[in-house]
Order: structure tokens, then sequence, then C-alpha cells
């Protein structure tokens, strides 16, 4: 009888099924059905083997879940102190210093020599083997350093420990190294590259103005007359100017390479300034580390500088120091620089030329402040907080005045932005929420306009990535630190409150971007300034940052967790053996922190390039222009305002900005105020494409046959001949007897009446002409720069009266026949009334940190406090 072995059945089991498969392969294209039916029988059949061989082992199945299931309660059962370790020995600290050098060495190895890495990292793993089984230590080192990376004192508790200097070196040089990779396209891009957008030439003008005026005449004008019909520099509300680090690079070194400058130093800003938060609030390096690397790849920031709004992602940078500031002054109740550090904050988030997020970041700052205020020691209030609050804010208007003043001032003469309607766009809030977790920009948006009709409608969230992209944290590493690692301790009572008032705001931010939602749709019908913050989707900037500050609190709660827990309590292991858990679970959570991080800021390549050269058309067309007239003041009306820079550099005028925002002249104080002069169409028109040329046809343009081709037209250029002069005469009664037009379009008028005045020079924000032919009657001198307040007038050394004529400057001269010369200077009270304000809060702000209190007297006054209560216990 022929014995079967072990190997023999296996063999045929094997045989049988493969013959099986290859039946089941064939009955799926004769009878299909029959084959579901012969796979379904062996998967049946292993289901019932496999229920039967659990019900035999469900105890220890019950066992092992109920382990799983009680874990959490495990966790709050073990203490949160480390347990007692003996002295090391030097023989373990040898070991332990070899095992992660020859880690590291494998590490790297395997990049290069897969096979030899292995070869060398098996009796790596059994030196280290052998080494525990010795009695020795070779996760001595590692675990120091996860001690050293542990969290910090809660809030509550007033001092922090000092950082050791190597673990500073080692965080600032991951914040540089993410900044560097994060900016790449700012660097690596050609010298003569720009920021794209469709605005950015335009909002940074301002840079360029005063780099310009820098060079031109040694001081940075106080007018532009190279945009529209002329607009003020420092009074502008887009004016970045006296923010150091948006505009400092560029007055040193032009606007083209400034401004990237300025880039590259604010995304190393937010990175430090995740940092000082997490700092403030006591959290571990790991956790530092990770909101600073979140708050520099921010998807909100990289994409509204993808767009061109310089203002609106740099402005964003200030947000963790004054929150940080705000903290820190209840941290370190005896300190100074805090109150200082967030007004200086708070007042160069105003000075970056847009206010959008002044307003979210103030209202933060006050509830962390008002939260924090509340309960401190027998009193209800906290009130030295409570005052060094206030001089916060004091200080925070007074170094914004430069800019403040000024706005407030001529609050009148700024237009308006349309009012949002029902608190903007409508998109649901679950489609708002995945945008914090899906990095992918190529997806559909379904929003409802209320301007529309709410009509609803689908739109790719590349089209809207300046208001709706913002990415902030992969969606697995959520699911990781929530719900793999379901480790949880409780904080204390102060960072407890941080951490609702941080969640609180991320859900009204969130509401806020969603727009139509309550109680943000109440806020916006019932508080009229508010409308003026409309494109509500910014506000998912807002929510971002809150997220950012929960993700890093939660890690730095599970860090604290991991290193410090009795994980032998835990699970129930030997001492000895309990302490590979902590390395591997630390790893695990270090290494998915900084691939987080390394995915958030990596955007730049899934948006638009957001480097591109100066447009070559519009420079090679505006270039030829300014090479025919050198010495003209030139003035050419173009359908977009997207090229603005070769227009700056070309010292030619653009002059329609087509966006909804302009700075207002003063009412006409000469002729009937229905008469806009700075609506005459210039002498020159550039036309890119054939669908233009009909209504530049209808401004009387013919095609200027020797201009550079086009786009489309085969030449760029278009020219009237009727035009108002840049400097002009007119007969003041002949001018006052003119009839209102009957539309708000171009007044029909006669052009010749104008005179034009050739001898004329300006330098800036001043312009110098004079009149050699003789009057006869009351004349009216003209410039064509917008009649903003500010302007005064000279004639012949002596002041006069400043008119407003049509919107334009102008002064009335009597009659005579004698050459007189008039003297245009733009001069404004308000920046100088601001810059005094700005200048002594900032010499206050000085001599606050200055001057200090003895730190012997506050000594002494806590020695005398604690004697009173103790004297009071005894009695």
């Amino acid at each position: 009888m022929l014995k079967i072995t072990s190997r023999r059945r296996e063999l045929a089991l094997l045989v049988l099924v493969f013959l099986y498969g290859i039946c089941i392969l064939l009955l799926q294209n004769l009878v299909p059905e029959f084959a579901v039916v012969l796979f379904s029988i062996p998967v049946a059949l292993i289901v019932l083997v496999i229920a039967w061989k659990a019900w035999k082992v469900r105890r220890q199945i019950v066992a092992i879940m109920s382990r799983i299931v009680l874990f959490p309660v495990r966790v709050y059962r073990s203490g949160i102190e480390a347990p007692s370790a003996s002295a090391p020995t030097l023989i373990s600290v040898i070991i332990s210093a070899a095992l992660c050098a020859g880690v590291v060495f494998v590490l790297l190895l395997f990049l290069v020599l897969p096979v030899f890495a292995v070869i060398i990292g098996v009796p790596l793993a059994g030196m280290a083997f052998f080494a525990w089984r010795s009695k020795l230590d070779p996760l001595l080192l590692p675990r120091r350093f996860l001690r050293q990376l542990k969290t910090s004192p809660a809030l509550s508790t007033s001092t922090l420990p000092r950082l050791k200097w190597w673990l500073v070196i080692l965080e600032m040089a991951a914040i540089v190294f993410t900044t560097l990779m994060t900016t790449r396209p700012f660097y690596e891009s050609p010298p003569n590259f720009q920021l794209s957008g469709n605005e950015s030439e335009w909002l940074t003008s301002t840079a360029a103005a005063a780099y310009n005026g820098l060079q031109e005449t040694g001081r940075i004008p106080r007018w532009q007359p190279y945009l529209s019909k002329g607009e003020p520099v420092i009074e502008n509300p887009f004016n970045f100017i006296f923010n150091p680090f948006a505009s400092g690079p560029s007055l040193l070194l032009g606007p083209v390479i400034g401004l990237r400058i300025s880039v590259i130093l604010g995304y190393f800003l937010a990175g430090l300034g995740g940092w000082f938060l997490g700092r403030v609030l006591g959290l571990g390096s790991v956790a530092r580390v990770l909101l600073a690397m979140l708050l520099i790849g921010k998807g909100n920031i990289h994409a509204m500088l993808d767009s061109g709004y310089y203002q609106l992602a740099l402005s964003q940078i200030y947000m963790p120091y004054v929150i940080g500031g705000v903290i820190a002054i209840f941290r370190w109740s005896n300190r100074r620089w805090p109150v200082v550090l967030t007004a200086l904050a708070l007042a160069l988030q105003f000075l970056s030329g847009n206010i959008w997020y002044v307003l979210p970041t103030a209202v933060g700052a006050v509830i962390v402040g008002c939260v924090l205020l509340i309960g401190k020691g027998n009193r209800w209030i906290d009130v030295p907080a409570l005052k060094r609050l206030i001089l916060t804010a004091i200080f925070a208007a007074g170094l914004s005045a430069v800019v403040a003043v000024p706005v407030l001032l001529q609050f009148k003469q700024i237009g308006r932005h349309p009012d949002e309607i029902d608190a903007g766009w409508f998109v649901s809030v679950p489609n708002i929420v995945q945008l914090y977790f899906d990095p992918n920009p190529i997806q559909l948006i379904t929003m409802r306009t209320p301007s529309e009709g709410n009509k609803e409608t689908y739109r790719l969230l590349k089209e809207l990535d300046e208001f709706f992209y913002s990415f902030i944290i992969p969606g697995w590493f959520v699911v990781l630190i929530l719900f793999a690692l379901p480790l949880y301790r409780p904080t204390s009572g102060r960072e407890r409150r941080v951490w609702w008032v941080a969640l609180l705001l991320c859900i009204l931010a969130t509401l806020w971007g969603a727009g139509g939602k309550q109680p943000v749709l109440w806020l916006y019908q019932n508080i009229p300034a508010l409308a003026q913050w409309r494109f509500v989707g910014r506000a998912l900037g807002v929510a971002t940052f809150w997220l950012a500050l929960l993700i890093a609190m939660r890690v730095d709660n599970l860090w604290r967790n991991i290193s410090l827990a009795d994980w032998s309590l835990l699970f129930g292991w030997q001492p000895r053996g309990s302490k590979f858990v902590p390395i591997i679970l630390a790893g695990l959570l270090l290494v998915a922190s900084a691939i987080a991080g390394a995915q958030v800021n990596d955007q730049w390549y899934k948006l638009d390039k957001i480097m591109h050269a100066i447009e070559p058309v519009s420079d090679r067309c505006v270039t030829w222009l300014r090479t025919q007239h050198p010495h003209e003041f030139l003035s050419v009306w173009q359908h977009e305002y997207t090229s603005i820079t070769t227009f700056l550099n070309n010292r030619v005028r653009t002059w329609l900005i087509g966006a909804d925002f302009e700075m207002l002249p003063q009412p006409a104080t000469v002729g009937s105020p229905q008469i806009n002069l700075n609506k005459i169409y210039p002498e020159y028109a550039r036309v890119d494409y054939y669908d233009q040329i009909p209504l530049a046809a209808s401004k009387g343009y013919k095609v200027l046959l020797d201009s550079p081709r086009a786009a489309e037209t085969a030449h760029c250029l278009y020219r009237r001949t009727e035009s108002l002069p840049y400097a002009y005469t007119v007969s003041k009664a002949w001018y006052e007897s003119m009839k209102p037009p009957e539309d708000d379009d171009e007044p029909d008028i006669n052009l010749k009446a104008f005179t034009p005045v050739d001898l004329v020079e300006r330098r800036g924000d001043q312009i110098a002409l004079v009149i050699t032919a003789a009057r006869t009657e009351r004349t009216i001198v003209g410039l064509q720069e917008s009649a903003y307040p500010g302007w005064r007038v000279e004639v012949d050394g002596k002041p006069a009266q400043i008119e407003s004529v049509g919107g334009q400057i102008g002064v009335v001269l009597p009659v005579s026949d004698q050459p007189v010369q008039v003297y245009f200077v733009y001069d404004p009270i308000q920046p100088v009334i601001g810059g005094w304000i700005t200048l002594i809060s900032a010499v206050l702000c000085t001599l606050y940190l200055l001057v200090q209190r003895p730190k012997q007297s506050i000594e002494t006054k806590e020695s005398l406090t604690s004697y009173s209560q103790t004297r009071a216990t005894l009695e």
C-alpha cells in the first residue's frame, strides 16, 4: 500500500488548486455564471473553516479586542512621568552611539547600494539584539533625544526651560531648508522674470515708484504719475513701502529682484512665526517645526501669490506673531517685549498694503486675550494683563499711523469696492472642508452666486485658487494622528482654552469662507462696513492658520505620550522590552510629520508658473513709442492693466486701470461738476487683438503704421488726431460756458480750445510750467493729474488757490502780458501727521523696552506677597 506523505499531500493539493483555477478560467468565457458559482464554493468553505477556528479561540479574540478597546484607559492610568532608570554605563553610551551611526550609514547606503546596506544591516541588528540581551541599553541615546524633544511646561506655567543650543540650530536649519525648497521658483528663475498674476504689476507699483524716485531724485516721491490719472504713493491703501520686509529689498535692488527676496524672506518669517507660536504655547520641538512647515506651505499663500495678490499673501505671515505675542503677554507677566512684539506685528500686517487679514487677526487676538484674562488666581480678571493688552493696542495704532491717518482723513476720496452681497459666494461646508486636505487644484467646486440669481454653477478650483485653494495638511496624516494613534492626555486649563479658541475660530472662518452661512450672514447684513470684506473665500486663509495650530497641538500631545508614557504598564511587558515602543512610535510620527510637511510645501508645481518674463509684445510696443518721443509726456490707453512694468520703466502713463478701485479726485471748483476731463481718451491706444479695433475706431483712433506688430494685429499702436494736452491753458469764461454731457462717457468738447504748454519740467511730485503767451482774459492753467487733496500751487513764487478743473489740478491766472511761472507740488499734510505719530510711538516702544523695572524690586514684591500670605495662614 502506497504511503502518502505530507509532502505528497501538499503537492497533490497544489495540482488540484491549479486545475481548479484552469477550469474557472475556461468556464469564464463559456458559462460565466457557472464560473462564479465554482469560485464561490471554496471561498465559502474557507470562510466557514476560519469561522469554526475563530469560534474555538473566541476567548483569546475577546481578550485581545478588550485590550485594544481599553487601551486609551490604560494610557490615562499609566501616568505621564517616565519610569526611573539607573545611571547609564559607559559601554551603553558607546553601543548606543555605534548603533545610531550604523543606522544612519545603512539608510544612506540603502539609497545607493541596497544589497550592501542589507548585508551590513543584518549584523548591526544582531549587535543591537545581543547588547540588549546583555542588559546593555542600545537605545540610550535615541531615548535621550526623544526626551530633549518632549513638550515644555503648559501655558499655566510662567517659565519655559531654556532650549539646548544644538536643538535650536537644528530647528532653525529645518525652517531655513523648508523655506529654500518651497521658494525655489523665486531664485531659480532668470533675473528678468517677475511675479505672475493679472494684477501683480499694478499692486506692486508703489515699490517701483519708490525705487524710481530714489534713483532719480534721491527720495521717495509722494505722487505716481504713470498710473491712471495719477495717484498718491504714500496715501495709497495698497502701499507697503513702510513695511521693511515687503519693500526694503525692492528699494535697494529694484522691484524685479527685490520682490523675490521679499517673498523668500516672508516665507521664512511665516515659518519663524509658527516656531515662535509653538514655543510660547509650550509645544515640543517636533510640533514647533511642523507648525512652522505648515505655515510656510499654506495653500492660501501660494495661490494668492500665484494670482498676483502680493499684499494679501504676505500679510498672512504676521498672524502667528500676533497670537503668539498675546499668549506671551500672559505667560511672562514681567516681560515687556511681548507687548512691543505684538504691537509691531499688528502694525506690520496693517502696513503690508491690504487690511483684509487685519480684521480676523485682531478678532482672534481679542478673543484669545479675553479667554486668557478670565480666572487668574483669586481674581476674576487678570487686571495687569488687561492693562498690557490695552497698551499693546495703543502701540499698534501708533505704529500704523503713518498710513492709517492719511487713509482715515481722506477716506471720502478713496474709492470703494462693490459691497459683498449675502456674505459672498455660496459653497457647501463639506466641499470647503475637503479643500483643507486635498491638494489637487483640478477639482470642481459647486457654488452659487447671489449677484447672479443664486444660479448653481460648477467651477474648477484652479480658476478660483486665489480664493479657495486652502490645502494645509494631507488627509492621511489627520487619520494617523487622530485614529491610527489614538493616544490622548488632558491638557492644563489655559492650554485647553487656547485649543477651544482655535477650534471655534477655525469653524467660524470656515463658515465665513463658505459664504452665505450663519452667523456670518447676519454680521454682513447688520454691519455695513463688513460688506467691504468681499471675496469671502479669503477667510479660508484664517481657517487654515487655526487648523495648523490644532494639528500642531495634537502632534505635541501625541509626542508627549509617546516619549513619557509608561509602556511597560500599558502592555504588561518587562521594562527592557518596552524600551523599543517609544522609539518606533516616535520615529513613525517624526517621519510622518516630515512627509506631511513636505507635501504641504510642494505646491508651486501644482499651480501655475509663478514667475514669468515681462510681456514681450507690450514691452516692444511701449519702448518703441518712448524711443520715438523721448521727451514728451506720453499716455496710452490699453484694454487691460496686466502689463504695467514696461510703462513704469519707460515713464509712460497707462491711462486705464480696469480695477474696481481708484483714488477719487475732488469735485470740480471751476465749471460744471458734471464735466470730467479725466474721461477724455489719451493720444495713443495699444491694440493687441482684432476684436479691440472697433472700440478704438469708435473713439477716433487710427492705426500708427510705423508701430511694431502686436499679438494678432499688424500694428500695436493707434493714434487720434485730437487729444487733451498734458499741460494746457484754456479761457475760464469759455470753460464755464461748456454744457455738461448727457451721459457719463467722454465729454464732447472742442479740444482745440485747449492750448498746450510746451515749457514743462517735472520731478516726481513737483511740476513747473512757464506760460509765455499773453493773456487777454482770465485763463485756466491745468495739468492732467488727478485733483486729489494735497496739491498746492505757486504762481511766480507766491501761493495761489488750487482748483479742481474737471477732476484735474489747475489754477486761474489773471489778465497779463507778462510771462509767468506756475509751480505745482503734491505736499499733503496727512502723511506728515501720521509719520510723526508713528515716530513718537516707535520712540515710546523703545523706551518701554529699555526702561525696565529693577529686578530686585520685583523679587522684593514677590517675597512680601509670599510673607503676607504665610502670615495670614498662620493667623
